[in-house]
């Protein structure tokens, strides 16, 4: 009887590999079942996802967001919308000049 090549015994041991990862992985999704079956009894509202990647960020909804409100500093709302951080290279806090405002890409709404 021959010996096998190393590319047979390579395929295999993938063979093998991916039967016990099939193995592994129902056992972990039974324990998952479980532990929401348990959740679920204590009155919690919870189900199993497969392949989820989590929630979405909302674009423009998180840190960092500026609303499209009247800046604490000059009082008027322009377009883009800035804040009080637009403010924080002025020496004396204040509101935009014209040729400020210009630099900035602003316009007073």
């Amino acid at each position: 009887m021959a010996e096998k090549s190393a590319i047979q015994r390579i395929k295999d041991l993938d063979a093998e590999r991916a039967g016990i990862f099939e193995q592994a992985k129902e056992e972990a999704l039974e324990k998952a079942k479980a532990a929401v079956a348990e959740l679920n009894a204590l009155g919690l509202d919870y189900t199993l996802t497969s392949g989820g990647k989590g929630a979405k960020a909302r674009p423009g909804k998180g840190k960092g967001a500026i609303k499209a409100a009247a800046c604490p500093i000059c009082e008027f709302q322009t377009a883009p919308p800035h804040d009080g951080r637009t403010h924080r290279n002025q020496k004396k806090k204040g509101p935009f000049s014209a040729a400020e405002l210009k630099e900035k890409g602003l316009v007073k709404v």
